[in-house]
């Protein structure tokens, strides 16, 4: 089973590897995704945990920019 703190170091290495700053507006840290994941991992199985998505700028999100 893939855990959440694995998907989150496999999107890290995936940015590193492909090294293209200019796709990402903001980016979460590491330190940041890595906390979460390891939370989210010790509460038991979350139906959408481990899975890793992109969220469009537009609509707002707690802590994210926002751009019109």
């Amino acid at each position: 089973m893939t855990t959440s703190l694995d998907a989150v170091a496999r999107a890290f290495a995936a940015i590193a590897e492909y090294d293209r700053p200019e796709i990402w507006i903001s980016l979460r840290s590491r330190a940041d995704l890595t906390a979460e994941a390891k939370n989210i991992d010790a509460g038991g199985p979350l139906p959408l945990a481990g899975l890793i998505l992109a969220v469009k700028d537009n609509p707002d999100v707690a802590g994210l920019p926002t751009t019109l």
